[in-house]
């Protein structure tokens, strides 16, 4: 049996590879994957926490937020079922077992884009638990925030964007939130209010994800600034492009894959 010295040690070796491995995005080489590492928040976080799971054996604990779709009435179970075999992968690549899940669904997000489709959502916690069973662990996003008191309102978010953070015109975070605004139609001031939702949502989630957890992001680097408030590491994940696919960057709420 090792003593508590050798196991720290080992810790700390091995958190050191990892956090190395995920600043270098070495884990994007595996093959036959259909999602890929696009870039780590605070690499040393996910090296400490992927070597702790290693070495205790336990599952690793991933925190992701599941969308609503503009247009799907349903979503298609083979490409959920793909996209979570394809998280699988990614951690139990890093730490030998199967993670766990604690997965939001934003149903006040979607009421946010206009589009609360309840039942896209509620088919998806059916059709994720089924395939995850007992490593999904489910939220719902307008049930937090009634439970942490956020304001979600047009008053309050615009207060937010006026009083509590600025973003540069030249930052990468500005033209990514011109361009989802574009896409949905939005004015720009509507661009910066969803980021101040995206913003105040922080703590709660530093709460889910706890000491060890991983925020797991179907996104880009580049939105960085929304997740600067999260104590842990933040995944940014995308999926691979396929013949035929117009989207490929897409996570499954989006995705027109066949």
């Amino acid at each position: 049996m090792k003593t508590f010295r050798q196991i720290d040690n080992d810790l700390r070796m091995l958190e050191e590879t990892l956090t190395n491995q995920w600043r270098n995005d070495a884990l994007a080489g595996v093959d036959n994957r259909d999602y890929w590492i696009r870039g780590v928040l605070r690499p040393e976080r996910a090296g400490f926490s992927l070597a702790y799971h290693r070495i205790t054996e336990t599952s690793p604990q991933v925190v992701l937020l599941i969308g609503v779709h503009r247009s799907k009435p349903e979503p298609e179970t083979k490409i959920i079922q793909r996209t979570f075999d394809a998280y699988d992968s990614v951690f139990k690549n890093a730490t030998n077992q199967l993670p766990s899940y604690t997965l939001v669904m934003c149903d006040s997000h979607g009421e946010f884009n206009g589009i609360a489709n309840e039942i896209f959502l509620k088919k998806s916690q059916s059709i994720i638990q089924s395939h995850l069973g007992m490593r999904g662990t489910f939220f719902w996003l307008s049930v937090l925030n009634d439970i942490y008191g956020l304001d979600t309102s047009d008053h309050a978010l615009s207060k937010i964007v006026k009083t509590q953070f600025s973003i540069s015109p030249d930052s990468n975070l500005y033209s990514s939130l011109l361009r989802g605004a574009k896409n949905r139609g939005w004015e720009a001031d509507k661009a910066l209010k969803y980021a101040a939702l995206r913003i105040q949502e922080q703590p709660m989630m530093n709460d889910l994800l706890g000491n060890t957890g991983i925020f797991l992001a179907p996104g880009d680097p580049e939105t960085s600034s929304l997740f600067a408030e999260i104590h842990n590491s933040v995944v940014f994940c995308r999926m691979k492009p396929k013949t035929g696919m117009r989207y490929v960057n897409q996570p499954f709420w989006v995705s027109i894959s066949k």
